[in-house]
């Protein structure tokens, strides 16, 4: 075999190696950009969901406080309920809706995750729902009414953990680095719900 023939065998085997080797490189990257996206988009859902109970338990404790408190509802505590309290948390929940919107096709499970933001989106209505009618009806109904704003709140917080954990289930497959730091906070944060 001539050395020209020889060079130009090895010149054509190295290039189809070296382009072998860059559709990998290629397709590795996009697999990893697709993964962080994924990664991204269900990170922006964990945070806009867990953000409402963060507001919502202050909300309804605060509201509780009312119910418990004088027969007669101060109109400023009233005010503050609304201004301070509520104001925070619709802020969250509109967030959350906000990303609900823009689910469907964006996630293999969107469909099912913006079915979960319904759920919760009813469970927050029927507590807030609870929480005015105590506050407006009789004074001897009021601790009944405290009472079932706690059980709401406790549902309410059980659907979030239900939705939070499978997103960060669909994140551990992704990363299992992230699931264990998520894992370890969802552990922190069961209880302090529970306490609710």
């Amino acid at each position: 075999m001539k050395i020209g023939t020889l060079l130009t065998v090895a010149i054509v085997s190295l290039s189809a190696v070296g382009g072998g080797l860059a559709v990998y490189v290629a397709a590795t990257k996009y697999q990893t950009m697709d993964k962080i996206s994924v990664a991204q988009r269900r990170l922006e859902i964990v945070r806009a969901v867990g953000d409402i109970p963060r507001y919502l338990n202050p909300e309804r404790g605060f509201a509780t406080n009312i119910m418990f408190g004088p027969p007669a509802v101060d109109p400023n505590q009233r005010a503050e309920l609304n201004d301070k309290y509520r104001k925070q948390t619709d802020g969250a929940r509109e967030k959350m809706n906000q990303i609900k919107a823009t689910l469907p096709g964006s996630l293999e499970d969107g469909a099912a995750v913006a079915s979960g933001m319904d759920a919760l989106n009813v469970k927050f209505t029927a507590l807030r729902e609870t929480i005015d009618k105590a506050l407006d009806g009789p004074a001897e109904a009021r601790r009944d009414g405290a009472k079932k704003a706690v059980a709401d709140n406790v549902a309410f917080n059980s659907a979030v953990t239900a939705l939070l954990d499978e997103q960060v289930r669909k994140m551990a497959l992704l990363d299992g680095g992230a699931y264990r730091q998520a894992s370890y906070a969802n552990i922190a944060w069961t209880p302090a719900r529970r306490r609710r």
